[in-house]
């Protein structure tokens, strides 16, 4: 008996990929499931990851839905915008600590690897990296573009990373924590595990500092092009600009935009690291914080 029915076309999308779509956007926007990430889109009935290529033109680019917002349609810029971040995340691990061969080093959220990648020089010279992300598109294409060298490994929103304890002499997030709401202290707990007695780890955070960044940036809230920062300006206006210890605006993970009153922060962290430096306006209006763990660890 002969069917009617088409056959599907590799890459069509059936009505059941499109509820499976749809279901996906209602899942990663839970606010009660604790382990998410962003599931590749597949090509049909396959999810395909080509060759892994020698990373030897850093001219190469993700496509702009892979950037997430960094540097749209501007490939000069992307590129130099990892590269400036990578050498000030580098300045600042080697205030305490050299880079060198034998170290370990991972970026948290690497994204498709923007700054990340500028550490290959270091891979290549006997430095262990990795790029951590739960984009599993971001990390197919940085898998197959930039990681002839570097590791790259999607994670879930779940706070572990699947490392053994004091694993990494060198960790850093680029807009990690800015995205990380009721489970940022878990998170830190985690990274504490994992980094090494004498490591360093640098995150940067929305804080108060990065409010009065924007405020005098821009006196008009409604120019403002930053769409959660302006969000967040209209919020505490509309509430008559009450202090605060932590803010969470929106639910996705990359939509989630989190701040933290500075002083707040400070005691925060001190709890199970050492503060060792914080640098306002380190990344735009972010806030950079440098870490070590605490001094009577073992």
């Amino acid at each position: 008996m002969t069917s009617n029915t088409p056959p599907k076309q590799f890459g069509a999308i059936s009505p059941d990929d499109s509820f499976q779509i749809a279901f996906d956007k209602a899942v990663i926007e839970s606010r009660n499931i604790s382990s998410l990430f962003y599931p590749s889109k597949w090509e049909g009935n396959a999810n395909f990851l080509g060759p892994v290529q020698d990373f030897s033109n850093n001219e190469i680019v993700p496509p702009d839905d892979l950037r997430h917002w960094y540097s749209i349609g501007d490939d000069g810029a992307y590129l130099s915008s990892g590269k400036y971040n990578a050498g000030e995340f580098r300045k600042l691990f080697e205030e305490i600590k050299a880079v060198s061969a034998g170290t370990r080093l991972a970026e948290v959220g690497c994204s498709s690897g923007r700054v990340v990648r500028w550490f290959d020089g270091d891979a290549k010279n006997g430095v262990e990296v990795w790029g951590i992300d739960i984009d599993s598109d971001s990390v197919k294409w940085a898998e197959q573009h930039i990681g002839s060298n570097i590791h790259f490994m999607v994670n879930t929103t779940h706070p572990h990373l699947p490392f053994e304890d004091r694993y990494f002499d060198f960790l850093y997030g680029n807009s990690l924590f800015t995205h990380i709401g009721e489970l940022s202290t878990a998170w830190l707990i985690e990274m504490r595990r994992v980094l090494s007695k004498d490591g360093v780890a640098v995150f940067t955070f929305n804080d108060t500092a990065s409010i009065n960044w924007l405020k005098q940036k821009f006196e008009n809230v409604e120019d403002m092009r930053f769409k959660n920062p302006k969000m967040l300006l209209q919020e505490l206006s509309s509430r008559g600009n009450p202090a605060f210890s932590k803010i969470i605006i929106n639910r996705s993970p990359w939509q989630q935009s989190v701040w933290y009153d500075q002083e707040y922060l400070k005691k925060l962290l001190s709890r199970w690291f050492d503060l060792k430096k914080v640098v306002d306006g380190f990344a735009a209006y972010q806030t950079a914080y440098v870490l070590t763990r605490k001094s009577r660890d073992e």
